[in-house]
């Protein structure tokens, strides 16, 4: 596991180089890597998520948040990326369809594309969903149980600093969806 951040969200290339620098800094990765990225909603704005993916090797995922931190550094315009990184454990990574509406079917068939890439049956579930007004986070996990079949899940909702959450957004391979 290696941390990153930058506050850097007006200059995607200044982010991406030292998110970059500091990855290079803790040594190579190892052969399978998959990025936890949380982080103001600005950086989708700039352009400095997008940008992120487009430098790096490996899949992005995660949220927008109120607030972010990592190893000795925290606030609110913060991007942090944390990378797991295995020669011994895979990663997969698969985005729902809308969840405005069959939220049961939509969370099943993102798990089975994401567990259909994998060699093995998942041994944990990382799970960043959307903040809807009409779903609450308690059934799309209910969902995602019953998809895994007991399989443990661990995530968040993502949020913004607006009351009404506008800008909050799931994070995907450098794209941002709100539902």
């Amino acid at each position: 596991i290696c941390t990153a951040f930058t506050t850097e969200i007006d200059e995607p290339e200044l982010a991406v180089r030292e998110i970059v620098e500091q990855l290079d800094a803790v040594g190579g990765l190892k052969k399978n890597s998959v990025g936890i990225v949380s982080c103001h909603a600005d950086f989708l704005e700039s352009g400095a998520v997008a940008a992120l993916q487009e430098e790096l090797s490996f899949p992005l995922v995660g949220i927008t948040s109120l607030g972010s931190a990592t190893q000795g550094q925290y606030g609110v315009d913060l991007l942090s990326l944390c990378v797991l990184s295995s020669d011994t454990v895979t990663f997969s990574v698969a985005l729902t369809d809308s969840l405005e509406h069959a939220q049961e079917s939509a969370i099943e068939g993102a798990y089975v594309r994401a567990a259909g890439a994998l060699s093995e049956t998942p041994s944990l579930v990382l799970a960043f969903a959307p903040m809807l007004n009409h779903v609450g986070g308690e059934r799309l996990l209910k969902y995602l149980d019953r998809a895994g079949k007991g399989t443990p899940v661990f995530g968040t909702l993502t949020c913004d600093h607006n009351y009404d959450f506008c800008a909050a957004h799931v994070l995907y391979n450098g794209e941002h969806h709100k539902d």
